[in-house]
């Protein structure tokens, strides 16, 4: 979300203040005549504008591909320095993490506040790395499975189901590969965003975006139940565009249900809700 004073908005747009939302939540979207992006339209508000216009407008900068990469590789070298297994705290729950296996950062938190599930939901807990979102699931009474590529989070996710006793079955495979045929009231889902090569497991967590993006969507169509929700989180420095078209091809409609920034002020990440239209 950006906030823009409002002796700019009344100078240069002739509205009065306001929030400029991106998000679905807060406006609706269609082409922009001027710069063919997505405009957004903010109830109440009577002007329109396009982030290209508000970037150029107010020069507003974002991550460049390099810092990107840059932020992504100081990341990955940091984790594949541990050799031991360390604790993490999230939604109030301690988690066991291994080495070589993705831990809960700012996305995860972003998605782990939205887990809302009661007894007798089937959940489904793709790339599911240490099992955070089952482990919060299964405390609320849902059951279900957990995958992953990363044998190590495999290892990890059923270390952790296990020290609190739920019912979720977890497997090795890429998405829903070696899940059972059934649907699911919930599909939780944070994978890569960006692409590269991958040469170890650890890597699956960082690259392969478009791949992830479009065996997510694809599978979810015969996976999701009628009334299920995803909740899948994506960075605003991958490729937002190709995520949000891919869901609409594959049948999905979306909603960004909230976003938030990483400490650093340096990335965002947006948590979106998809539903079978």
């Amino acid at each position: 979300m950006l906030d823009i004073p409002s002796t700019d908005l009344n100078r240069r747009f002739g509205g009065a203040r306001t929030r400029a939302g991106i998000y679905s939540e807060h406006a609706t979207a269609e082409k922009c005549p001027t710069f063919g992006g997505m405009c957004a339209i903010r109830p109440g508000v009577p002007f329109r504008f396009c982030l290209r216009s508000l970037n150029e407008t107010f020069n507003i900068r974002h991550m460049s591909e390099t810092s990107v990469r840059a932020n992504q590789a100081d990341f990955l070298r940091r984790l594949k320095a541990k050799t031991e297994p360390y604790t993490v705290e999230i939604e109030g729950i301690k988690l066991i993490i291994f080495p070589s296996v993705f831990p809960p950062t700012t996305d995860t938190r972003l998605l782990a506040r939205h887990i809302h599930t009661k007894p007798g939901d089937r959940v489904l807990d793709l790339t599911c790395g240490s099992g955070v979102f089952s482990v919060l699931a299964g405390l609320q009474g849902a059951a279900g499975n957990a995958n992953d590529l990363n044998p190590a989070a495999v290892r990890n996710a059923q270390e952790n189901i296990s020290r609190y006793g739920l019912d979720f079955n977890v497997t090795e495979g890429d998405l829903y590969t070696n899940i059972p045929q059934e649907t699911f009231d919930y599909i939780y889902s944070n994978g890569p965003y960006i692409e590269g090569a991958v040469h170890e497991p650890l890597e699956l967590a960082f690259f392969g975006a478009k791949k992830y993006i479009t065996g997510l969507f694809e599978g979810a169509k015969s996976r999701l139940a009628s009334n299920g929700k995803m909740l899948i989180t994506f960075a605003e420095f991958g490729d937002t565009a190709f995520f949000e078209s891919s869901a609409l091809e594959n049948g999905f409609e979306h909603n960004v249900i909230d976003s938030v920034t990483s400490s650093d002020s340096r990335r965002t990440y947006r948590l979106y809700e998809l539903s079978l239209t």
